[in-house]
């Protein structure tokens, strides 16, 4: 996960020098959909759901765990 961190830092670097020279519409949209991704993988904290077990009848708190 951090590899991939690296990856998307410096693809977002290179995205910030090519908006200084040219601003295209395309890029600010990477530039956007790359910082939200960043934001959920550097964020550690696990995402709690709740889901309804219909087989039960119940509803269930789920948790993906980040690693």
């Amino acid at each position: 996960m951090d590899e991939q961190i690296k990856i998307l830092k410096a693809r977002e670097q290179v995205i910030i020098q090519e908006l200084e020279f040219s601003p295209l519409r395309s890029l600010e949209n990477e530039l956007y959909e790359l910082r939200d991704t960043l934001e959920k993988l550097e964020n550690k904290d696990p995402l709690i759901y709740n889901q309804y077990d219909a087989f039960d009848n119940k509803w269930t708190k789920n948790i993906i765990k980040y690693e």
